[in-house]
C-alpha cells in the first residue's frame, strides 16, 4: 500500500507544479497591474504583458496535453499488465481442470479395472464340478474345480480348431477366459505405457490359468491380444515343459511372451 501511494503522489507532481505555475502567473500579472495602472504608457505596457501570459498558458497547455498523454501510456501499460495477469490466471485454471479431469479419469479406469478382477473371481468362485474320491462323488468349486478339470484334459492331445470350452461336458470357462482377456485389454488401452496393470492380470492367475488364457488368445485369434501377451511377458512363470496344453502354448507364440524381465 505504501508503495501504490508513493507512486500515485509521485505522478500527482505535475499537476501540483502546473497549479502553482498559473498561480505565480497570475501573482506577477495582478503585481504588475497594481504598480503599473496610473498613464496610458503603463496601460500600453500592461497590455503587452498579457502576449506573455498568453505564450505561458499556451506552453502550460502543451504540457498539459503531454501529460495527458503520458497518463495515457501509463493507464494502457497497466491495461495490457493487468490482461496478462487475467491470461496467466486463466491458463492456470485450465491447467489445474485438465490434471484434476486426468485425474479423475484415471480413478475412473483404476475403478474399472478393479471391478474386472474382482469379476474374474467371482466368476472363478462359482466354478463347480463334480468328482470321485474313494468312490464317493464330491463337488469341487473355484480354482480348484479349474485345476481339477485342467488336469484331467490337458493330457489329451489339443486341436483348438474343435475345442471345447465346456471342459469335461461339465464346467464352462469361456466366460473366465473372456473377461480375463477384457481386462487385460482394457488395462493396455487406458493405461498406456504401463504395464502394471496388465502385469496384475498374470501375478493374480495361476498357472494353469495362464496356460488356458493363452490356449484361448490363440483360439480366438485375436492378433492384439496375442502381441500383448508377447510384449508383457504374461507367460513367463510358464514351466520350460509340461502337459500338451503347455508344449502347445510355447509351440505358438514368441520366445518373448515366456521371458522374464
Amino acid at each position: 500500500m505504501t508503495e501504490e501511494n508513493s507512486k500515485s503522489e509521485s505522478k500527482n507532481w505535475p499537476i501540483i507544479w502546473a497549479i502553482c505555475a498559473v498561480f505565480i502567473v497570475l501573482l506577477v500579472c495582478g503585481l504588475n497591474w497594481y504598480f503599473l495602472q496610473n498613464g496610458d504608457e503603463n496601460r500600453g505596457t500592461f497590455g503587452d504583458m498579457f502576449g506573455v501570459s498568453n505564450a505561458i498558458f499556451s506552453g502550460l497547455a502543451l504540457a498539459g496535453l503531454i501529460y495527458a498523454i503520458i497518463q495515457q501510456q501509463e493507464q494502457l501499460s497497466i491495461a495490457r499488465e493487468d490482461l496478462e495477469r487475467t491470461k496467466s490466471l486463466s491458463q492456470e485454471q485450465s491447467d489445474h481442470i485438465r490434471k484434476q479431469n486426468e485425474l479423475a479419469l484415471k480413478r475412473d479406469a483404476e475403478s474399472t479395472f478393479f471391478q474386472m478382477l474382482s469379476t474374474i473371481d467371482t466368476i472363478e468362485a462359482g466354478l463347480k464340478f463334480h468328482t470321485r474320491f474313494g468312490g464317493d462323488l464330491t463337488q469341487v468349486e473355484g480354482a480348484n474345480a479349474l485345476d481339477n478339470v485342467y488336469d484331467r484334459s490337458s493330457c489329451h492331445s489339443i486341436n483348438l480348431n474343435t475345442f471345447d470350452w465346456k471342459i469335461s461336458g461339465e464346467i464352462d470357462i469361456l466366460p473366465l477366459m473372456q473377461i480375463l482377456a477384457s481386462s487385460v485389454l482394457y488395462a493396455d488401452e487406458n493405461f498406456k505405457g504401463n504395464t502394471k496393470f496388465v502385469d496384475l492380470c498374470s501375478a493374480t492367475a495361476s498357472q494353469n490359468k495362464l496356460v488356458l488364457f493363452g490356449l484361448y488368445a490363440l483360439w480366438d485369434k485375436n492378433e492384439h491380444l496375442i502381441e500383448i501377451i508377447e510384449k508383457t511377458h504374461f507367460l513367463k512363470r510358464l514351466p520350460e515343459t509340461g502337459d500338451n496344453y503347455i508344449k502347445y502354448v510355447r509351440k505358438h507364440f514368441s520366445v518373448e511372451a515366456f521371458e522374464c524381465k
